[in-house]
């Protein structure tokens, strides 16, 4: 953190005018003085107890002493962030900083497409089908997802057996004919209502019948 000068002369009106899922633009009045050297524009998401550039850097660019608009990009999904300019004076210790804009909270975003897909626990007639949950705002875009499973038999074919909606990260079907291919693929919605584009379709075969 920048020490605190002894300039009464702050920017004013900071304030967020577009949101996204993951970055804000930012505008402010900036100090008319030809004294300052530079501005600095910082985020907080924990109501002003801390503040830093973005989600992955302390320290965000020096800005002109004229610049009054800012675009902060690599911040999470529905998170609460405020901002502040600090203004930076020629022969003035540290920067001054302004009133902390009002709180504002980041759209949510698209999930991630699941990864990790497998196929487990095979007999002739049925499979675990699993892959890897998502977790964190940023993986989810969200606070929850739940999954889309689409499965069936004829890899080369037109999809056509039913969707499942599963909250978990895996899935047991049944009904497999005995050593029969089969394909899965999964993709995430999330509460608000988004979906990530799906995997890959997985292939797998059932255990074929032991002869006799």
């Amino acid at each position: 953190a920048v020490a605190e000068t002894l300039s009464t002369e702050r920017a004013t009106n900071v304030r967020a005018v577009a949101v996204g899922a993951g970055d804000v633009s930012v505008e402010w009045e900036p100090v008319a003085s030809a004294a300052m050297l530079s501005q600095k524009l910082y985020v907080s998401k924990d109501g002003g107890a801390t503040w830093a550039f973005n989600e992955q850097s302390d320290e965000g660019p020096l800005l002109t002493p004229t610049g009054r608009s800012e675009r902060v990009y690599s911040l999470r999904p529905l998170t609460s962030y405020a901002f502040r300019i600090d203004s930076i004076f020629s022969g003035a210790p540290g920067a001054a900083p302004s009133l902390p804009s009002a709180s504002v909270s980041t759209l949510p975003a698209t999930p991630s497409t699941p990864v990790g897909l497998r196929a487990l626990n095979l007999t002739s007639t049925s499979a675990v089908l699993s892959w890897e949950s998502l977790s964190g705002a940023v993986e989810t875009g969200a606070t929850s997802v739940v999954y889309l499973v689409e499965w069936g038999d004829d890899p080369g074919g037109a999809f056509s057996d039913a969707i499942t909606i599963y909250t978990g990260s895996s899935i047991q079907v049944f009904g497999l004919l005995r050593g029969a291919p089969y394909r899965f693929r999964v993709s995430a919605r999330n509460d608000a209502g988004l979906t990530s584009a799906p995997t890959n379709w997985f292939t797998f075969s059932s255990e074929p019948a032991v002869p006799r």
